[in-house]
């Protein structure tokens, strides 16, 4: 981390910090005024949620990220894009488990989740320690409002195997829809597609 970035972690982070607030209306969380959030959990080097939120600039973005490189990351990216060190108005991050998010949010407050490439823990004694199962499957249900979208991509075949059938598992939560491409793909994506990684994604929406 450059001196520069470790800057922007005392002068920058702190604007752009939220602390969850149980059955708090995610966009109250948010400067500017937004007409809805979308949660991002693990957001890399925050190529896809700086796209977003300047394709959107009336969503919300909460990005939560637990790794100090990839939130300097994202912080360098929000000073370039707007030109100075004040806070994007419809960006919010969190350093902390993503689940404090979830399970603070009231019902049907979102209408998008996003996790790009969670990490693995490919390791048989760790596998506990991945972040999507049945349990945050139910959660992120009841934080979604009718309509609003799961959306998961890793390039783990393991992974990917355990999710479908927690998804399997619990059929009432959701349904599954065609993948649109029309979201960019991160530098994590790019790079496993050049080395001819297989990626392996779900688009879940919530119907009932």
């Amino acid at each position: 981390m450059s001196a520069h970035q470790a800057r922007l972690l005392e002068t920058l982070l702190p604007e752009l910090s939220l602390v969850p607030e149980r059955s708090r209306d995610p966009r109250s969380y948010f400067s500017g005024a937004v007409g809805d959030a979308w949660l991002e959990i693990g957001f890399g080097g925050g190529e896809h949620l700086i796209w977003q939120s300047e394709a959107h600039p009336d969503i919300g973005m909460i990005g939560a990220e637990p790794y100090v490189s990839g939130v300097a990351k994202l912080l360098s990216k929000i000073e370039r894009s707007s030109g100075s060190l004040r806070s994007r108005s419809n960006i919010r991050l969190y350093m902390e488990d993503a689940r404090d998010i979830i399970e603070a949010l009231p019902d049907a407050s979102l209408s998008r989740v996003f996790i790009l490439f969670p990490d693995p823990w490919p390791k048989r004694r760790h596998s506990r320690r991945r972040l999507v199962d049945e349990g945050f499957l139910a959660a992120s249900a009841s934080a979604l409002a009718i309509g609003g979208e799961l959306w998961i991509k890793t390039d783990h075949a393991d992974y990917f195997q355990r999710i479908t059938k927690a998804v399997d598992s619990q059929k009432d939560l959701f349904v599954c829809v065609p993948w649109s491409e029309e979201y960019p793909r991160t530098d994590f994506e790019e790079t496993y597609r050049s080395q001819n990684i297989s990626i392996y994604q779900l688009r879940l929406r919530k119907e009932n």
